[in-house]
Order: structure tokens, then sequence, then C-alpha cells
């Protein structure tokens, strides 16, 4: 092999292996490229699916205080109408107080 051969083989190798590099450099850049990606995806996804269970969370404590509300609305309403009850029975008393005073009121007059 002559000068010239061995010249032109080293620059083959030379170019060969600069393609090599380069190749391998646009490989990691599009790999990087398509973690960064892949990662912002992940990112989105974990955002929508945190939103959706704060949403969620929202709901079901919405719900909870409505049954709360609900259930003290309908407990005071309860209590309510037994305050009213004992009232008109406390009322009927008064009358019948009120009408046995006036009564004896009277007979110690007459």
């Amino acid at each position: 092999m002559d000068r010239s051969e061995i010249l032109l083989q080293i620059k083959k190798a030379e170019k060969e292996a600069k393609y090599k590099v380069q190749k391998a450099i646009e490989d990691k850049n599009n790999r990087i490229a398509e973690a960064k990606k892949e990662a912002r995806n992940i990112i989105k996804r974990a955002e929508e699916n945190a939103h959706k269970y704060a949403e969620d969370l929202l709901k079901k404590a919405e719900q909870e205080i409505k049954q709360e509300r609900q259930s003290i609305i309908d407990k005071g309403l309860e209590e309510a109408k037994s305050l009213k009850n004992k009232a008109k029975l406390k009322i009927d008393q008064a009358v019948d107080y009120l009408i046995k005073e006036f009564e004896r009121t009277i007979h110690a007059e007459a």
C-alpha cells in the first residue's frame, strides 16, 4: 500500500468517524428532546389528574356539607315542632290555671 492509499483510508476513516459522531450527537439531541417532551406530557397529565382529584374532593366535601346542613335543618325543625307541641300543652295548662284562679277569686269574694 502506498502512501496516498493510506491517506485516503485515513481520510475515509476520519469521515466515517465524524459522521458517526454527528449521528450520535443527533441521536442524543433527539432523545433529549423526546425525553423533555415526555416529561412535559407526564407533568401535564399529573396536573390534570391533580386538578380532577381536587375537583372530586371539592364535590365530595360540598355533598357532605349539603347533607350535614340538611341534617341540621331537619333536627331544628323536629325540635321546633316538639317545642311548639310543648308550648300548646302549657297554654292549655296556663288557661286552666287562670280559670281556676279566677274561679277561686270569685268564690273567695262571695
